[in-house]
């Protein structure tokens, strides 16, 4: 977006100090890429910018607390995470079961010490 001369890097200076640009925007560097049969191109302004967003793609970084507590770049956690969700539904359904089984023993204890009689 901006050559690399003299005047044009002072403008962009002062437009990341004064107005709030994003200070990315400064850091810029040549890159090269070319194919086998294709003559060379040049890059200069995205070449790195381009190469980074395509490591981001690659391997995204953690979004979340979640994520980021779930080991990176391997494919075990996303079993990981599959397995700590089942068992947290299980345990959820346990203490459930849990308390109606709790409750079930009340009602059984309290018909047995005040039985209902016949007419």
């Amino acid at each position: 977006m901006f050559p690399s001369d003299h005047e044009s890097q002072t403008l962009l200076s002062s437009l990341v100090a004064k107005h709030g640009f994003d200070s990315d925007i400064l850091r810029y560097e040549s890159w090269n890429h070319h194919r086998h049969n294709e003559p060379e191109i040049s890059y200069p302004y995205f070449g790195n910018r381009l190469a980074e967003l395509y490591e981001e793609l690659q391997n995204p970084k953690p979004r979340t607390r979640l994520e980021s507590w779930f080991e990176r770049k391997s494919g075990a956690r996303y079993m990981l995470m599959a397995t700590m969700i089942g068992v947290f539904i299980a345990v959820i359904i346990g203490i459930l079961g849990l308390g109606i089984s709790g409750f079930q023993a009340y009602v059984s204890y309290q018909q047995w010490k005040h039985p209902i009689k016949d007419t």
